[in-house]
């Protein structure tokens, strides 16, 4: 079993524009029963009007398409797995003001940030 990293609200949110930048929308997750990777704006039009970015760390995409399988089943994803159900296998834990949310990993791939331009002489 994967340890639990447990980050502050500002960690995890410093660690996903490292990755991704700061556009919440192109942040990827990677659904800990089926390793799917989807990006948050993956949910729009899927998950509940305005919520993609609410449910995208917790719950696989599979919960919002008519083809998922169930969580836990062999096979690959998407599934119906989330977080918030009987079993948390989500190995991040996010401490907020309003308390301690399960969330899936960041996906591993990390965007590089540009250099800065030089100044001209």
């Amino acid at each position: 079993m994967t340890a639990v990293v447990r980050l502050t609200e500002a960690e995890w949110m410093a660690e996903g524009r490292k990755r991704f930048g700061s556009n919440v929308f192109e942040w990827r997750f990677v659904c800990p029963a089926c390793g799917n990777v989807a990006a948050v704006g993956d949910y729009r039009g899927r998950a509940p009007k305005g919520t993609s970015a609410d449910v995208a760390f917790f719950n696989c995409i599979g919960r919002y398409t008519f083809d998922a399988r169930p969580a836990f089943a062999s096979g690959p994803g998407p599934c119906d797995y989330t977080s918030g159900g009987l079993f948390d296998i989500s190995p991040i834990r996010v401490v907020t003001a309003r308390g301690v949310v399960s969330a899936f990993a960041f996906d591993e791939v990390v965007v590089a940030t540009p250099a800065p331009a030089k100044a001209a002489a």
